[in-house]
């Protein structure tokens, strides 16, 4: 009896340790076509955020030049300085070093941005000579992306969690009742108990 308790208690921690887990992160695709979209509607700050997971997963500094014009556009100086010096920092030979250090030289000189209503700013994305900054990951282009859908039931981790604990609660009653019920004398009638 204590071994079976020991296997319950130990596959309902297990249960509680997966629903309480992380969601998986999100690709750098995903990542990068949110940033998009949210480019798109104006939403600066936002784009940065996803830029800068981007970033993080790839590390490719043409990331952090996007992070740089995103936060600029949110009217974040400081960050918008920070980023741009990482991209400098990163690519000390890129060609459109001397437009990033004039952009570095414009933001110190201005007083902070106020940050413009999304509605009324429609914009491209971040490029540089008319040009985008891009290597390591392949958007699809503005007029292609589709637009972000929710997850579909299957691919959510609770649902699967649960699934999980039903099928541990079903296989755990089958076989505690199966294991605990009694055993009689088998006769060819089925078993029957004998006094």
């Amino acid at each position: 009896m204590s071994l079976r308790a020991a296997a319950f208690v130990l596959s309902f921690a297990l249960l509680v340790r997966s629903a309480w887990a992380d969601p998986p992160e999100l690709p750098p695709e995903a990542h990068m076509t949110e940033a998009l979209r949210a480019y798109q509607l104006g939403q600066f700050a936002e784009a940065a955020a996803h830029y800068r997971k981007t970033y993080e997963q790839t590390h490719d500094p043409a990331f952090l030049y996007d992070v740089g014009q995103c936060e600029r556009l949110a009217g974040h100086a400081p960050e918008a300085s920070a980023a741009l010096h990482d991209y400098l920092a990163a690519t000390p030979n890129s060609p459109y070093r001397p437009r990033v250090e004039e952009q570095l030289r414009r933001l110190a000189a201005q007083p902070p941005i106020p940050p413009a209503p999304p509605s009324s700013i429609v914009v491209s994305p971040p490029l540089i000579d008319g040009s985008p900054v891009r290597a390591a990951v392949s958007a699809p282009a503005l007029s292609d992306a589709a637009p972000v859908r929710a997850r579909p039931l299957y691919r959510r981790w609770w649902l699967w969690t649960a699934v999980v604990g039903v099928a541990v609660g079903v296989s755990l009653g089958v076989g505690l009742g199966l294991g605990l019920a009694p055993h009689g004398e088998r006769t060819h009638f089925g078993t029957q108990e004998v006094f």
